[in-house]
């Protein structure tokens, strides 16, 4: 039997789950072509023979003969890796670990905040059995963002974009708790090589709008093999999550003349209240969390992202729980290797400890 202070704990994050909604259709433009100069897989190549739903993207729906292989991983207990008491990262809605800086997580608020970025240097680099100075703490570093306006960031993730040596940073603002936005935007701009606190400059930001009304998107991360952009929304009263596609944006597509790119619906799959995502780096696992427990989807070489998410995924842990205790979990990342897990909840009964789970 869970206490009485776990109980009021789980009825405190419902009471926040349930006070938001949806609205109306906006107005979308024309999609650009996916840029020609984004390395994929010589082994990724759709069937020829997709046989998908009318309202799903033909690019990338769901093949029901391709099904990977019903394995799940193994997972020992959550180490600690780091904590966030007494910093600025109150609200931490979105987490990707770089791929640049060994140990090193980048963060961001929840709305409310500054324009701004969170570089959070791990002690001992944050992965499982490495043993820190006793004297070592978590490490938070501010970038701001030059030029740009946030309303309400929810997901951060790490992926290849045309006109970025190497892979950017994608910074989500795609909450829509209160229904009022019709359009919703993604900000790109390199991950910085100097963990200094300098001003990030040169960022794009590409909107977008869904083709069937507004949504709440918690949710967000890139294929590492084609560069496409997918958006995992928030559902509330329906039992299944929505998961919508953006083919991987031109260097000149960004929104600076108010160009909206159009979503498609590409897959849906058993779940609730998605609050964040992330692709490993070698892009064969997903992993969708809520507020309880999550799912870790398995991908084959060949299959496209609507393909995976038409598998059986694998239940991760329940993160309210002992010995998690995450009541208001919203971010979750890959670390840099794909071999584990990251999450961290914001910030409020317990210690905001951040969590890393070894997948086997």
């Amino acid at each position: 039997m869970k206490s009485n202070a776990h109980a009021g704990t789980v009825a405190f994050s419902l009471a926040l789950c349930l006070a938001m909604g949806c609205g109306s259709d906006p107005v979308v433009a024309d999609a650009p072509d996916a840029p020609a100069d984004l390395d994929v897989p010589a082994d990724l190549e759709a069937p020829a023979d997709l046989d998908a739903p009318a309202d799903l993207d033909p690019i990338d729906a769901a093949d029901p003969d391709v099904q990977p292989e019903a394995t799940c991983p193994s997972w020992q207990p959550p180490q600690v890796v780091g904590n966030l008491d007494g910093t600025d990262v109150v609200e931490a809605s979105g987490l990707a670990a770089s791929r640049v800086h060994p140990g090193l997580l980048w963060a961001h608020n929840d709305s409310g905040d500054q324009s701004r970025i969170f570089a959070i240097r791990l002690p001992g680099n944050g992965v499982e059995g490495a043993q820190p100075p006793a004297e070592a703490g978590t490490i938070v570093t501010a970038f701001a963002l030059d030029g740009v306006t946030l309303s309400d960031c929810e997901d951060l993730a790490i992926g290849p974009f045309a006109g970025v040596e190497g892979d950017a940073l994608f910074l989500a603002d795609t909450g829509n708790n209160g229904s009022g936005r019709d359009v919703l935007s993604v900000y790109v701009f390199p991950e910085p090589a100097a963990i200094d606190g300098a001003v990030i400059g040169n960022v794009r930001r590409i909107d977008v709008a869904y083709p069937d009304g507004k949504h709440d998107c918690e949710s967000f991360f890139v294929d590492p093999w084609t560069g496409d952009l997918y958006f995992v929304v928030k559902e509330y009263s329906l039992t299944t999550t929505k998961v919508f596609r953006l083919p991987a944006p031109s260097a000149d597509a960004t929104s600076a003349a108010g160009t909206v790119l159009p979503l498609v619906l590409i897959a849906q799959f058993p779940f609730q209240q998605a609050t964040a995502a992330d692709l490993s780096p070698d892009g064969r696992r997903l992993a969708v969390r809520g507020y309880f427990d999550g799912r870790l989807f398995g991908r084959q070489p060949g299959q496209t992202v609507a393909q995976m998410l038409a598998s059986e995924p694998c239940v991760l842990p329940a993160f309210m729980d002992e010995p998690y205790n995450e009541p208001q979990g919203e971010s979750i990342a890959f670390d840099a290797s794909g071999k584990g897990l990251y999450t961290v909840s914001e910030r409020l009964i317990f210690p905001q400890d951040i969590h890393y789970t070894a997948l086997h």
